[in-house]
């Protein structure tokens, strides 16, 4: 666990502080001083215990100079084995350094990346700095983050060390890797907004254009559409789709300029053909589509992601494409009730009217008890009568 840095830990940083009066402009050390005190300022005693102040120095020093200069939006990634004649330090480690925004998923999202390539952490630093820079993104402050941080911007500063990788493609793969998953952090971030717009919009066109649906189906959907809206789910990337036909076959076109997040770059070929089972499905008239995607998530957690289509209708009541969302539900969507969630609840209901148990009945209490605890990516997927069998089996087993 991450605590405050105090006693010899602390005379560490003072230690590490004096040298940068000893070797660097005063200028330069009046920034530096703060910006490595917050450096260290989180880091757990132990992973300080054996460091020494001038490996300190120069290890801080780098990441501080590679944030010396950053665009407003900009992401800066250096991953680099330390060397003495170059660096002025050498470390048994690989060293990654990060200088972004500060948005959510930043942390997550790179352990991710460094587990999928078979990396595992040594140590990590992240701590967020409020630092002021002029309108060319030159860094003139370094703040503690009250008061008069108001005039500067958060900043997240991650530090991160890995058993030493010699191989420079390796290295190169770690850096390409890190910068791929933190521009798809960005994006997902800097759209959320937007892609949570839309889904509220969707409700809107289904009301003008609810195609051949019953009433209360059309109502459940735009209920759910307002339900994963209120942080149900993690909004990574939309795009819409319209359905035609090319060449005899029908097929799915991408809108130009409709992505968002993740999906946000163009699709390499905006058309692309079904095969006859995909185009019976894209053209039937239920409005929603819960499944997963075909790809895990770069962003937040390890998970195959969340596919939620919404079929769009013309006037005459025909599928004329698809909305697709990607992302992933939150832990509140998975800690809250089936019988509560639009959709799974008219499963749920229709699952115990036809068990027929008695409301007080020990039967009736235990099938709810795993309706309650079955698996919520399965609920969705599944359909009234697949989870009435699965349900009163597993009563049966119990």
């Amino acid at each position: 666990m991450a605590v405050r840095a105090g006693g010899l830990e602390s005379e560490l940083i003072d230690r590490v502080v004096g040298r940068s009066r000893e070797h660097l402009s005063e200028h330069e050390s009046g920034v530096f001083e703060p910006f490595v005190r917050q450096y260290y300022r989180w880091v757990s005693p132990e992973d300080l215990a054996e460091r020494d102040a001038a490996d300190l120095f120069t290890a801080s020093l780098a990441h501080f100079r590679l944030a010396r200069e950053r665009a407003p939006q900009e992401v800066k990634v250096r991953v680099y084995d330390p060397d003495s004649q170059r660096d002025g330090f050498e470390s048994p480690h690989t060293l990654i350094d990060i200088v972004s925004p500060d948005v959510p998923f930043i942390v997550d999202s790179v352990t991710m990346e460094l587990a999928r390539q078979g990396h595992s952490l040594d140590l990590e630093l992240h701590p967020v700095i409020w630092i002021r820079r002029d309108a060319d993104g030159r860094l003139l402050d370094v703040l503690d983050g009250t008061g008069e941080a108001s005039a500067a911007e958060p900043e997240s500063v991650l530090h991160a060390e890995l058993i030493r990788e010699h191989d420079g493609e390796g290295l190169t793969r770690l850096q390409e890797g890190i910068r791929r998953v933190l521009g798809d952090v960005m994006a997902a971030v800097e759209d959320w907004q937007a892609m949570r717009r839309r889904a509220l919009e969707l409700v809107q066109e289904l009301e003008r254009c609810p195609g051949p649906v019953e009433e209360a189906e059309r109502r459940e959907v735009e209920d759910f559409l307002r339900w994963m809206s209120a942080d149900r789910f993690t909004f990574l990337g939309y795009r819409e789709y319209d359905l035609v036909a090319r060449d005899g076959r029908a097929g799915l076109r991408a809108r130009p300029r409709s992505g968002l997040g993740i999906l946000r770059a163009e699709p390499s070929s905006a058309f692309k053909a079904l095969r006859p089972k995909a185009t019976s499905l894209a053209e039937d008239p239920t409005p929603l589509i819960l499944t997963k995607a075909n790809s895990r998530s770069t962003v937040h957690r390890p998970s195959q992601l969340d596919y939620i289509g919404v079929k769009r209708f013309d006037e005459d009541g025909r599928v004329v494409g698809e909305a697709r969302f990607l992302g992933l539900y939150t832990t509140s969507a998975y800690r809250e009730s089936p019988r509560e969630i639009p959709l799974l609840r008219g499963k749920c209901a229709r699952v115990l009217e036809r068990a027929g148990f008695p409301p007080a009945s020990h039967d009736r209490k235990a099938l709810v008890e795993i309706l309650e605890s079955y698996p919520r990516d399965a609920l969705f997927q599944m359909s009234a009568d697949d989870l009435f069998s699965v349900a009163t089996g597993l009563l049966r087993v119990g």
